[in-house]
């Protein structure tokens, strides 16, 4: 990657928020999933730049206030070469697909539940790349201009994934903390991520026991966590009342559904709403009051947040769904 900076993202405190704009051309705006043009995010506190709502090479390359930067040859997202593979046509023979119908962009279902894209065919082979469709997007030129930062105000020591969004107050104070579950936390971050206002989003572990929980120690239900995204908004542009109900709307039925949403099952798909502040409790529960009948959902003051692992953050969107604000598409909770 080539860049022209005029200067770089060290100048910038983790957890500031940075209003931006980015163009990578109208062709390539199409493709990105994400949005463009004037916006706002949380610059990451975390090393792999992944928490902020946005792809990790855009962090690496946002100049400081004032300044701006084009950046050459912009990788998105990675891509792994144990995901791509050549296949024999003799090795299709028992799939049932048809040699004469598969061309290179088509998109093939694995025996493993991923998607694989056709890149290649020979006369007697094909090579399908399993990596997000992201990945196969290259040469992107990227130019960014930074308007203004707006650092955190609030004092946090950093102590493993401990997210510092939990107790985060900034400069303006038109920018809040909301904290949500709603089973899978892949499908509502894809949901908050689509919603205006929302600046900022990161999946992980709350309301557990025990510092740092991976995701393999959620999903055992001993540790007591449920997963669940937090989410930076302006509160000039969407209200949290607007974030619960969306939460509402998402769940459907499954508010009254205990420790599920869906076909997941357990104490660590439970959904829940919790506030940060006396407001946001008093909000929740006119809700969830609001809604009438046994309801599950649970309210409850929010706790220590601890962030996912870097796969884990905007999922859907680098497995090729749209987070950009006018997205309509049905969300898919998978890759």
């Amino acid at each position: 990657m080539s860049t022209s900076s005029l200067s770089r993202c060290c100048a910038i405190a983790p957890d500031s928020i940075v209003q931006f704009s980015f163009d990578v051309g109208t062709a390539a705006a199409e493709q990105l999933l994400c949005p463009t043009g004037s916006t706002a995010a949380v610059f990451p506190s975390d090393t792999d730049l992944v928490t902020g709502g946005f792809f990790p090479s855009l962090f690496e390359n946002l100049p400081s206030a004032g300044g701006s930067a084009k950046i050459n040859d912009v990788k998105l997202v990675p891509s792994n070469p144990d995901m791509i593979a050549t296949i024999p046509f003799d090795a299709l023979s028992q799939s049932g697909l048809k040699i004469d119908d598969l061309q290179v962009g088509q998109t093939l279902f694995l025996q493993n539940g991923l998607k694989a894209a056709i890149i290649d065919r020979s006369d007697d082979s094909i090579k399908i790349d399993a990596n997000p469709p992201l990945s196969r997007l290259a040469d992107l030129t990227l130019e960014i201009t930074t308007s203004e930062v707006l650092p955190r105000t609030s004092e946090f020591e950093k102590s493993g994934t401990l997210s510092s969004w939990t107790t985060a107050t900034w400069s303006d104070p038109k920018y809040k903390t909301a904290t949500f579950a709603a089973g899978c936390f892949w499908g509502v971050e894809l949901a908050f991520q689509r919603q205006e206002g929302v600046i900022a989003t990161k999946v992980g572990y709350t309301q557990g026991k025990g510092h740092s929980p991976s995701y393999e120690a959620v999903c055992s239900g001993t540790t007591g966590h449920t997963e669940g995204v937090q989410v930076v908004f302006d509160n000039s542009v969407v209200s949290f009342e607007d974030l619960c109900n969306l939460l509402v709307e998402r769940l459907g039925d499954n508010v009254f559904k205990k420790n599920q949403v869906g076909n997941d099952q357990g104490t660590q798909y439970r959904s829940g709403i919790y506030p940060h502040t006396a407001e946001q409790k008093s909000t929740a529960l006119e809700v969830i009051s609001a809604i009438g009948g046994d309801v599950k959902t649970e309210v409850v003051d929010a706790v220590d947040f601890f962030d996912g692992e870097p796969y884990h953050q905007q999922y859907l969107m680098k497995g090729g769904q749209s987070a950009k604000k006018t997205a309509t598409e049905t969300i898919r909770c998978y890759g």
